[in-house]
Order: C-alpha cells, then structure tokens, then sequence
C-alpha cells in the first residue's frame, strides 16, 4: 500500500493494493474508497462536448459555441443531367410556368439550320430526373438572339427573337398544358420591316401587357421599344418609343414588380451600360410606353450582361463581364421613388467579383441571352456560367442586403465538362434551380440539369483534429489534434498527403472549394494529423 494524493480533493490517500486501483480518502474520520479524478488529456489532444456521435478515427470540426462534430455534408454539382433534343444547341433562354409547375426553354437548333424551337419540361428533385416534351418550331429561319417571359394573366409564354434572314424583331406566344405546346399566336413583326437585334421580352403584371426593347438596326442602331396587349390569338400595341438616340447593344431588360417599372440596359458607342427605365400606360388594347432619361451606370467597358430583379430587398442585379480584364462582376441598382426611375448603380470599384474565387476563375461570357433564376427559399440569385481552363461549368448564388452589400455561396463547381450558353431557371413546385446550356462533352446537345451546392459543417478553418473513440451525444469527445496520430483509419497508402472532404471522407485530392489538409499517412491504418 502506498500513499497518494487526490489531485481533485487535495486530500491525502492511499492506493488500495487489493481492488482496481481506486483512492482510499480520508473523510470524516473513515476511509472511503472513490475513483479518482480524470487525468488531464495528454499532448496533442483535446476534451471537448460532442455534438452528435462521433464514430472513432471521425474527423472533427470545432463549432461556434466550443462543441465538436464529426464532419458531414453532401457534395454538389449538376444532379440528373439530361438532354432536352439530341441536338446541337445554340443560344437559348428559359422561364417558369407556374401554372403548368414546367420549365420551358427556348432555343436555336443549329443542327436545324439554326431554326427557332421551344420545349417544356418537369423535374423530380427527389429523383434528379427531367420529362420533356416535344419540341415545337417557332421559326423556320435562322434565329439570331431571343428572349422568353411568363405571362401569368392569360399562362401563356411569350418568345421575342429576331430572324435572321429578313433581320425582324418578332415575338410569338404559346399556351401550355403539362408538356405540350401549342402555337396562340402566330409570329408578329415587332418594327415593321425594319431590321432589329438583341430582342428582349418583359410581362407587366400591374397593366397585364407585354414591353418588348431591342436595338432597332435599321434606324441607326438606336433602342426602342414596345408595349403589346395579348388577347384572343393576337398582339396589339400602341407604338413605338426610342430610349437612347445612338449606338445600343447587348440590350437587356427585367421588370420591377412593386414600383411597376421595366428597366432597359444597353451598351454604347464606348461599351458603358446605360440604363433606362420604362412605364407602361393602360390595360386595354393600345398600351403606349415612356421612359426615363439615360442614367449612365459607371463608367467602364462591358458586354456578355444580364439583368435580373432581386425581391427580398427590391433591388435590381446587373451581371457583367468587365472587358479590361474579362472578370464577371455584379453591380447594383437603386430605385428613386421621388423620380419614379432606377438612377443609381454601383461602380465597377465596389462591385463585387463573382467569377473569382475557392480557386475558380470564370470570364462569364455567357451569350447575351441569359436569363437566371431567382431562389425563392434561399433568396439567392442562380448564376452559371462557363470556367476558364479545366474548370468546367460554375455556379455562384447571389443575396442583396437592403444597403445593396453582396454576400455569396460560391463560385463552385456544378459540372466538370465544358458547357455554354448558360442560363438558369427556379422550379418553385420543386424548389430546385435548373441549369441550361449546352453541353460540349456530348455534341453541344441543349441539357438541364439540377444544380445543387455543396451542403457541409466543414469551413477552412474548423477542422481540429480525429476523434480518439466512439462517444454520443453530449459526452466528452477526445480529440487528437495536430502532430498526433490517428491509428482508426483504414485504406490509407504510406508516405501520402490526404486532405478533409466536405462529406468527411478523406482523399489524396483537395475539395475544390476547402483545401483542408487532413495530414500525412504512416500506414494503411494510421495518420500523422496536419
């Protein structure tokens, strides 16, 4: 029998030399037998609440209020990627048909000379799996640039393009019942015989009237635009306006909702974006329009732009690509009640990078046909887009404070082949943003798929270390950290680097978006921890 002391009472006591190791303490003039007090952890390891169970040799991550939990998450990307045509597929822009709960794509078919087609489509969240239906001709010729809108009045949609052969601005409008179109109007000449471009399409929900801009070639390039009334198989429209008097390109338009405001943008002679908003007069059959003066947005070189409105905090979403150094950007634009216009945008200076970033470079040469869906669960705007080199395609979300300050998840990679003429759609039956492009890994065909982001708890900075043993919920969790090692691993090669999963496996890749480095391996069953 020897003596000891209690570390956690102070108080004198002897080792018990017949039982299991337990302390004899003095106390109230008896010896009574007490196990004694935890031995503090050793090097390279610490004691800390589990938060969830922890399975022995998990990786950890220290939470914000000091519990730890195995990491866990899903691994995103583009689910259930599918063709829409087994066809090439050139320029093409998509809308949401909520009364039908479909996605409906416009489209060139350049295996068919280029000619105008448009499909419906539905998908399965739960399954990542798409139906389509028939595509449907719109235009024989050639189509150069298009647009389409959800008319929620009379649940049509409604194209505007511009053929080319002849050069006219055009607009044509379908009903649709599950996934079949059927033709309610046929094709409308915009201007005339005038020839036009870079043709966009708006429907006011306030007036139920359609606002149609483009830039009107045959009268020196200048942009202008249309109101047009749908009723009974045909447009109506109470003429023509001219927004800006000289050189207009790459035009894009988007509606405001609550002030009830189309805002037209559009490139001139030195490729700054102008920005112009429009007001609908009237219901009836010959809506007549007025605009704003230019407000010139900043003053730098755009193109490949699009144009989105972002509801939670009624702003407008200006998505760019700077031209001086082929970065994607976003600007913002304010709404001045007191003169009824969209007057104010923020500079490249304080516009935020999108393309850049978790080890991505993206130059956002989207087609200027690009429309994004906006998420209406997670109040983010969808943007893809095609990366440089080996990247792939890209996906940034977008949020807008009230102040107009940006916040992003992203950019991630969604595909890990080659895609263009991107653009994106929000099922809100399924709550699911849908990608479109076409796909360069399978014959530039037209393809959807649904773009999920990476769900995880694992940042780059909150790894710590692996857990030292099974433990549950609220118990203590051991955990070994840096220079300690981790012997509950299995399938590791010796003398390699492995890095920390976003699903909390470990791979001699890094995750695309966290380079965490998980440490070096001593064998197949043991981890030298980073």
């Amino acid at each position: 029998m020897s003596r000891a002391r209690d570390v956690a009472s102070n108080n004198l006591a002897l080792i018990n030399p017949t039982s299991d190791g337990n302390l004899l303490t003095a106390s109230s003039g008896a010896w009574v037998s007490q196990a004694p007090a935890p031995a503090p952890p050793a090097g390279n390891q610490v004691q800390l609440t589990a938060s969830g169970t922890l399975a022995n040799g998990d990786p950890v991550v220290l939470n914000a209020n000091g519990t730890v939990s195995a990491v866990a998450g899903t691994q995103g990307g583009a689910a259930g990627k599918t063709a829409y045509v087994a066809n090439n597929v050139g320029i093409n822009s998509g809308c949401f048909h909520a009364g039908q709960n479909a996605f409906v794509i416009a489209y060139s078919d350049n295996t068919q000379s280029g000619s105008g087609y448009v499909v419906a489509g539905t998908v399965n969240a739960s399954t990542n799996t798409f139906t389509f239906g028939t595509p449907v001709q719109f235009e024989s010729d050639y189509v150069a640039n298009l647009d389409i809108c959800y008319d929620s009045g009379s649940q049509l949609v409604h194209i505007a393009y511009t053929e080319q052969n002849n050069g006219y601005a055009t607009i044509r409008a379908y009903s649709l019942s599950g996934t079949t179109l059927t033709a309610a109007t046929s094709a409308t000449a915009v201007n005339g015989t005038n020839s036009a471009a870079h043709t966009r399409i708006t429907y006011d929900a306030y007036y139920d009237q359609l606002v149609v801009g483009f830039r009107d070639i045959s009268s020196s390039n200048y942009a202008r635009a249309k109101a047009y009334n749908y009723s009974g198989g045909s447009y109506t429209t109470g003429g023509i306006i001219t927004m800006q008097s000289s050189l207009s390109y790459s035009n894009q338009q988007a509606y405001d909702p609550v002030n009830y405001k189309h805002v037209h943008v559009c490139a001139g002679n030195n490729g700054w974006p102008q920005a112009y908003t429009l007001t609908v007069s009237g219901t009836g059959a010959s809506p007549t329009l007025s605009t704003s003066p230019a407000t010139q947005m900043f003053g730098n070189a755009v193109s490949y732009f699009a144009l989105e409105y972002f509801p939670p905090t009624q702003h407008m979403v200006f998505v760019y690509q700077l031209n001086s150094n082929s970065t994607g950007y976003v600007s913002i634009g304010f709404y001045n009640s007191n003169l009824g216009r969209w007057d104010a945008w923020t500079s490249t200076g304080t516009s935020y990078i999108i393309s850049q970033g978790g080890g991505y470079g993206g130059s956002m040469s989207n087609s200027a046909n690009t429309r994004y869906g906006y998420d209406e669960d997670n109040q983010e705007l969808i943007i893809t887009y095609a990366g440089s080199g080996s990247d792939g395609a890209l996906v940034v979300a977008v949020k807008v404070d009230a102040n107009g300050a940006i916040t992003t998840r992203g950019p991630q990679q969604f595909d890990t082949t080659a895609s263009y003429y991107h653009g994106t759609v929000y099922d809100t039956s399924q709550n699911v943003p849908v990608a479109t492009f076409h796909d360069q890994s399978d014959g530039n065909k037209g393809s959807t798929a649904i773009v999920r982001f990476d769900s995880t708890n694992l940042t780059a900075s909150n790894f710590i270390g692996f857990s030292a043993g099974a433990v549950t919920d609220g118990n203590t969790a051991t955990v070994q950290t840096t220079g300690n090692v981790s012997d509950a691993q299995t399938g590791l090669t010796a003398v390699t680097d492995y890095f920390v999963r976003i699903d909390g496996t470990l791979n001699t890749t890094a995750d695309p978006n966290f380079n965490v480095p998980a440490g070096k391996a001593l064998s197949a069953t043991k981890l030298l921890i980073a």
